[in-house]
């Protein structure tokens, strides 16, 4: 036999391996469904809720804080799209959409505000922060040890 007919040879015989289905206990055949099906794992995920109910509980003032908090003020911002009346409310007022956001940005005196702000946000950090830190390296180094505890 020649080495080119033996070599097309393991060609078929590898072909053929590849091509049968091979079942082995390991692995589960592919016409059969899974046995975890999701149907299983939601029972088993309410029965696990159900026997350990007490964390759950340990949850809820964490989430109704946040709800509280965080997320029900977010409702009001719709104001920002509005011609906010208090005395109409959110949902008298007439919708402006984003006419109060142009205004804002194309007034002087808005720009020369936030300029201000800016200005003295750098200067706060500045002046103020390190402030305190150097009285309280002057206080250390010149006072006594009594004083320094009652300071």
């Amino acid at each position: 036999m020649s080495i080119g007919a033996r070599g097309a040879e393991d060609a078929v015989i590898a072909q053929a391996v590849v091509d049968i289905p091979v079942e082995t206990p390991q692995s589960p055949r592919r016409d059969r469904p899974s046995q975890t099906g999701t149907a299983v794992r939601r029972k088993s995920r309410w029965q696990r809720m159900k026997r350990e109910w007490q964390m759950y509980v340990f949850i809820v003032p964490g989430v109704l804080f946040f709800l509280l908090f965080a997320y029900v003020p977010l409702a009001g911002n719709v104001v920002a799209f509005q011609d906010f009346s208090a005395f109409r409310g959110i949902f008298g007022s007439q919708w402006v959409g984003l006419q109060n956001f142009a205004h804002l940005f194309t007034d002087d005196e808005v720009m020369r505000a936030l300029a201000n702000t800016v200005i003295i946000s750098f200067l706060q950090i500045a002046f103020a922060f390190p402030a305190p830190i150097i009285l309280a390296l002057f206080l250390n180094s010149l006072l006594g040890e009594g004083i320094k505890r009652v300071i």
